[in-house]
């Protein structure tokens, strides 16, 4: 676990390799800023290229939030997307 500002982020080892970079899953609260609805909740998920999956969303006329954003050089990336 990390605490990055009001962030608290913890990631799940790929299961067939925990020295793989990234992660296979991630835990994070912050409560003023993860808030994709009312009652929903966020799902974080493994890509090989995020920039594709923010295409996909974008395509199905989804709503970006945070755009392609560094965690750190051995975590690797992640975005926010919201879909209604």
């Amino acid at each position: 676990m990390e605490q990055f500002g009001d962030t608290l982020m913890g990631w799940f080892p790929f299961p067939k390799d925990p020295q793989a970079r990234g992660a296979g899953g991630s835990l994070v609260q912050n409560l003023s800023f993860y808030k994709p609805s009312s009652d929903g909740m966020l799902v974080y998920f493994s890509s090989a290229e995020i920039n594709d999956e923010l295409g996909r969303v974008k395509d199905a006329e989804g709503l970006v939030l945070k755009e392609k954003t560094l965690i750190r050089k051995d975590i690797g990336y992640m975005a926010l997307f919201f879909f209604s």
